[in-house]
């Protein structure tokens, strides 16, 4: 363990007893049979919650794991507009009503989106068709509320 030579409990909390030398993370993609999409955060719950809008245009319910929190979440942080990779569950049931679930695999950085677009013709095509609905949802959202506010 490192020694603390600058003393107080704020302090101790720097230590490098968790670091690991930095690697760059394998660029991961999506596999089609596999129930992996890739998805945008349209609303960040908290509680390890999202709502994100995924590529097939089905709104799910984000459940971020344990791997992505703590320590770890500085490398992988969830942002309102940010590009992800989620696993479907297809196992389960979903009442009429109630919005399907997801997880989250992989979240990407605008590092990891240019590099998505030199791997793949379609993925220019599949990334602008998401930012695209999302501003679009979210410009609705406020002139609805707007309109409400107006009354």
């Amino acid at each position: 363990m490192v020694k603390n030579k600058k003393g107080g409990n704020r302090h101790k909390k720097m230590a490098s007893k968790n670091n690991q030398p930095m690697t760059r993370q394998k660029l991961r993609t999506a596999k089609q049979n596999d129930g992996e999409m890739y998805a945008i955060v349209t609303k960040v719950f908290g509680n390890g919650m999202c709502e994100v809008y995924c590529n097939d245009d089905v709104i799910r319910l984000l459940i971020i794991r344990r791997k992505f929190k703590g320590r770890n979440r500085r490398d992988n942080s969830v942002t309102l507009n940010g590009l992800l990779l989620v696993g479907i569950r297809e196992w389960e049931v979903v009442a009429p009503k109630k919005v399907p679930k997801c997880d989250l695999l992989f979240v990407y950085n605008d590092y990891h989106k240019e590099e998505l677009k030199k791997f793949s013709r379609l993925m220019p095509i599949v990334i602008d068709k998401l930012t695209s609905v999302v501003i679009a949802m979210i410009k609705r959202k406020y002139t609805d509320k707007e309109s409400l506010m107006s009354l």
